[in-house]
């Protein structure tokens, strides 16, 4: 991927001081309701004003990147403009476009609150046939996005994981690992169908989750190898998705090993520098 020319922290510099402030309360730490006084109350008496703690920000005002930076797990901690559309080039050496699912990508991160009252659109279903090609470090990247814009906690999980957490509900009668995933503020699945359980209630568990969190309009972004239509995966599932999640198709070339190429070459020409200048340096003495 190119480098991007914004600065890249474990965690984002936040230059608009607007940004850092819980979208909920609005850094206040605190919710405002007014609710219709009781009967008890005198006629025509005005509203109860009641004040409860932000279940966004947990009450932490305009401290939440920095107060959840610990708890923040992801595969890569970059932002989206660490992302480069234009990585992809074919077997005949041109360029595969990317840029029209890549700007899309970004309106969604960018105007998730409008498009979240707005459309049914809830979360981003990213895949391709090829592994290697970016479509983990994309989803993460989306993922961080949420985090630093919109206060938004990720929970990521690899499917493996996923199988694992499932067969606990099942086998011990544990709710509080299914209910982390249908409740999660993002709930991030990499590599989804990777694995030919051939159990179904393991399509029932899973089910379960994205239907509630269809319900609930929680946003979902998942990566897998396979498009929804593939006969492969169960169709109640793949409904669901189909209709809270814009799918992105990412070209079918890999790049992973070719940034490893470009990198090591990019290791070895700074190191050949250093020893160029060595040399002149002692040649000076």
């Amino acid at each position: 991927m190119e480098k991007s020319t914004e600065c890249m922290t474990d965690l984002p510099i936040v230059s608009d001081e607007g940004q850092s402030k819980c979208p909920e309360c609005r850094g206040a730490g605190v919710l405002y309701k007014y609710y219709k006084a009781p009967s008890i109350y005198p006629p025509n008496c005005a509203p109860v004003l009641f004040t409860e703690t932000c279940k966004r920000c947990g009450g932490k005002k305009d401290s939440y990147v920095a107060d959840n930076k610990n708890r923040l797990k992801l595969p890569y901690y970059l932002g989206l403009s660490a992302f480069n559309p234009s990585a992809y080039i074919g077997a005949d050496n041109k360029p595969i476009s990317f840029k029209n699912e890549y700007t899309f990508v970004k309106q969604f991160v960018e105007n998730f609150e409008e498009i979240e009252k707005e459309t049914d659109i809830k979360g981003i279903y990213i895949y391709s046939k090829t592994g290697g090609n970016g479509k983990t470090f994309l989803a993460s990247c989306i993922c961080f996005e949420m985090f630093n814009r919109h206060h938004l906690m990720p929970l990521y999980i690899r499917e493996n994981s996923l199988l694992e957490e499932l067969k606990k509900t099942v086998s011990d009668s544990q709710l509080s690992p299914r209910e982390n995933l249908k409740r999660a503020q993002i709930l991030f699945i990499d590599d989804l169908w990777s694995r030919k359980t051939g159990r179904d209630w393991v399509d029932d568990e899973l089910f379960d989750i994205i239907d509630y969190r269809y319900t609930q309009k929680l946003p979902t972004i998942i990566t897998s190898n396979v498009p929804l239509s593939s006969p492969e995966i169960n169709k109640r599932i793949a409904s669901r998705l189909d209709e809270m999640c814009a799918p992105i198709r990412i070209p079918d070339v890999e790049i992973r090993d070719k940034k490893k190429v470009e990198n090591r070459k990019a290791l070895l020409a700074k190191l050949r520098e250093k020893d160029a200048e060595r040399n002149k340096d002692e040649e000076g003495e």
